[in-house]
């Protein structure tokens, strides 16, 4: 139950163990992130799913954030019931949950007085104070209050210390002490006997006396949740002794017996050396239960298989064998290679044979046998649970046939519900697409409605009470697997159209898409979109393809207007409608390049405009017309749309977006950082200026171009990515055009201007 009356809320009745010294983990460790396609919500029960494996948490639904609030429902209800209509529900949320000491003191003197009760909040007129149980309802809480004090959690951030407030007050003690003895209705005498338990457990110097009066006064009370929690403070005192086989025990009796506790009793349970729990724990254990439950704890933590043994060697049917399963698999799992990731190149693989040769050499043979034995003695309560992952490491163990023998028998149990059914279905059909060793188009064919199942039924799916389902993983997964399938078959278009590698995602590094930078294949790829004679497969390659038709044309756009074919590029331009903007002009020209602080200034400018005032700019120069000022501005036309410049016309779903040249393949990389073009038309308008100033810039922008080409074949060209660069303290050279700007124009206004920004040509000037 959510509150609004701050952080006091319900930990006044909880019994927190998070005490500074009895966090025992502050996290269980963050996970790698594994890639699933086991949903363990189909098999356990919903009070166990927190235990199930998690990548970036201790506890599956996260961080245990309710220690102020995990019982207020239950503590509300309870009171509810035994004050019954004398006390409004309302009224009962609001004194147990927000009312503070001083208003219960209020309350507790009007009812020992003759006291008006007008200045109390108007809420509480509707109580009457003189009720035999209102009375010893409220006398109840103004001592509990005082408990509180040192059990709320006053709401510190997890990177601080738990601020302390133990208890020293020794007549509280004896007034709950005495209330507790005292106490004739049995609803009171075990509230009192709890609290008289949480006082000592919050206590300054008598904490010890939880274990002694627990043992002492246990056996009269009902087992109920108040009973499992004051067991919890039992445990809590021996984990602060370091008496771990007493508390581990205790808190094993919490886990199996009350739901609500499991967190707290898992998370402060101290996994042990393995001689130890077999030689001081285990023995400790009175019944079948405590074993089971004990396995289960110390399993969670260290060796799900050998937990899982014993625990069936106890109890075929215990509940507890069905979380530790799934918890197995998920592990398992995490073996699994992504084949866009080779662990030695940081690469994606290439090769199918050498991805499969990989794909297991990591997976424990031992827990496949374990539950193979399992699965096969026909004992376990869940059989469709123990096939379904028998068939399932099966198949990750490349036993394929006898992987469908298992799903099969899963079958023969199959619960109704969607969820099993397609759980059941995903992992077959992960089955038949392991099964393939080569793209053979009867076997491809086969599988087209379960690949359409997949990738465009399944996301559409609702289930009941649920809406878990994994099957994202199998939805990656496999368009990789099928890629490096065509890839082996030496079909390079259906390899592409499964490779997922577009989705106008900022690329990496190490795993450029390479597919465009053959001119054949940007040819193959049109006509197949052009073409309507696709196989059931294609269908499926070209529907999962993010890139359209639509962006093959504006691709060739792009190639086409940075090799200067703009009649070329004006023509696909109009003909499929494109309707770019870009977001500077790209005619300006500037000493310093900072696209940001240009596109900032919101001035754009249509590319289509740009390519007709090019090819115009162009006739001119044809013709001879305005030389210097037709060259500079085509200069700069040619230099903004690279990577150095403000508008980075090339920037698509094919050629990538990136904040690095590196973020591109090598092809596309030395495309958009070439500024052949723009130099060419730089030195033409120097050639054809008349005055220094105007010699003055062109000699700068040459420089620029010069710069450009430097790093390109310094770094871009040689390396994969910034941190395998080789730096030999040189930032720049003097180019030619630093030379000829300083030689022959430092009488100009310009020259000045250059001095002013560029830091590189200050630092040039200065050292001559």
């Amino acid at each position: 139950m959510k509150k609004i009356s701050l952080p006091k809320l319900g930990l006044l009745f909880s019994g927190s163990l998070l005490l500074t010294y009895l966090v025992v983990k502050a996290c269980g460790g963050y996970y790698d992130i594994i890639a699933s396609n086991f949903t363990p919500e189909i098999y356990v029960d919903e009070s166990y799913e927190p235990l199930l494996l998690e990548e970036n948490f201790f506890f599956y639904d996260g961080m245990d954030n309710a220690h102020n609030g995990r019982f207020n429902d239950k503590i509300v209800k309870d009171w509810s019931e035994y004050l019954a209509s004398s006390v409004p529900k309302y009224a009962v949320d609001s004194l147990l949950l927000q009312a503070d000491s001083a208003l219960i003191s209020d309350l507790n003197h009007v009812v020992n007085s003759t006291s008006s009760s007008s200045s109390l909040p108007s809420w509480t007129k509707s109580l009457d104070l003189k009720t035999p149980k209102i009375k010893d309802f409220l006398a109840f809480l103004e001592l509990a209050k005082q408990v509180e004090t040192a059990s709320l959690n006053s709401g510190y951030g997890y990177w601080e210390p738990k601020e302390n407030h133990p208890l020293t007050d020794e007549g509280l003690f004896q007034q709950l002490q005495k209330k507790y003895e005292n106490a004739a209705d049995e609803f009171m005498k075990q509230r009192y006997w709890f609290q008289v338990m949480k006082a000592y457990f919050y206590s300054a110097s008598d904490q010890e006396k939880v274990i002694a009066f627990f043992d002492k006064t246990a056996a009269s009370m009902p087992k109920n949740t108040l009973y499992y929690r004051a067991l919890a403070y039992k445990a809590g005192v021996y984990y602060h002794q370091k008496a771990f086989s007493q508390s581990n025990l205790y808190y094993a009796q919490v886990f199996n017996e009350c739901a609500s506790l499991q967190k707290v009793a898992i998370f402060s349970y101290h996994p042990q050396d393995s001689v130890v729990f077999a030689q001081e724990t285990l023995p400790l254990a009175k019944s079948l239960a405590e074993k089971t439950t004990l396995w289960a704890l110390q399993g969670y933590y260290t060796n799900e298989e050998e937990a899982i043994s014993h625990i069936f060697a106890l109890d075929p049917t215990n509940p507890h064998l069905n979380f530790l399963l799934t918890r197995l698999i998920n592990h398992q799992e995490r073996y699994i290679k992504d084949p866009y990731y080779h662990t030695e190149s940081y690469r994606g693989y290439t090769d199918l044979d050498e991805y499969k040769e990989q794909q297991h050499k990591e997976l424990n043979s031992d827990a496949l046998d374990l539950v193979a034995r399992i699965a096969q003695s026909g004992k376990t309560k869940h059989p469709f649970l123990w096939n379904i992952s028998h068939g399932y490491l099966l198949t990750l163990n490349d036993r394929f046939d006898d992987a469908e023998k298992a799903f099969d028998k899963a079958e023969d149990h199959l619960p109704k519900t969607q969820l099993a059914k397609n759980q059941l279905r995903l992992l077959r059909l992960i089955n038949q697409l392991n099964l393939l060793e080569n793209p053979v188009p009867d076997q491809l064919d086969a599988l087209v409605d379960e690949l359409n199942w997949l990738y465009f039924e399944l996301p559409g799916q609702k289930y009941p009470n649920s809406d878990v389902f994994r099957y994202e993983n199998a939805q990656s997964w496999s368009k990789k697997y099928l890629s490096l399938l065509f890839a082996k078959g030496e079909n390079a278009l259906m390899s592409e159209l499964l490779s997922s590698r577009y989705a106008g995602y900022f690329y990496g590094y190490d795993n450029q898409p390479t597919f465009f930078d053959q001119a054949g294949n940007t040819k193959k790829l049109k006509q197949f979109f052009l073409s309507n004679t696709a196989t059931g497969i294609e269908q499926i390659g070209e529907k999962l393809y993010p890139i359209t038709l639509h962006d093959i044309y504006y691709y060739e756009t792009i190639e086409a207007l940075f090799a200067n074919r703009i009649d070329e590029a004006l023509q696909i331009y109009k003909s499929q409608a494109f309707e770019k903007v870009f977001p500077a002009n790209p005619f300006n020209a500037h000493i310093w390049d900072n696209h940001d602080a240009e596109h900032a200034l919101g001035k754009t400018y249509p590319m289509g405009q740009f390519l007709e005032t090019v090819k115009l700019m162009q006739e001119k120069l044809a013709k001879q017309e305005e030389v210097y000022q037709n060259s500079l501005l085509l200069g700069n036309a040619f230099y903004n749309i690279t990577y150095f410049g403000n508008v980075r016309a090339y920037q698509s779903d094919i050629v990538g977006y990136s904040y690095s040249p590196y973020g591109f393949s090598p092809s596309m990389r030395h495309m958009i950082t070439d500024c052949s073009q723009a130099k060419l038309y730089y030195q033409k308008a120097f050639d054809a200026a008349t005055t220094h100033e105007q010699k003055a810039k062109c000699s700068y922008m040459l420089a620029k171009c010069e710069r450009n080409a430097y790093y390109y074949e310094k770094y871009y060209s040689k390396y994969a990515n910034e941190w395998s660069e080789e730096d030999d303290d040189v930032d720049f050279i003097a180019w030619k055009g630093f030379q000829k700007l300083k030689d022959e124009y430092s009488d100009t206004q310009y020259y000045q201007e250059v001095i002013e920004e560029c830091g590189y040509f200050r630092t040039y000037v200065e050292n001559e």
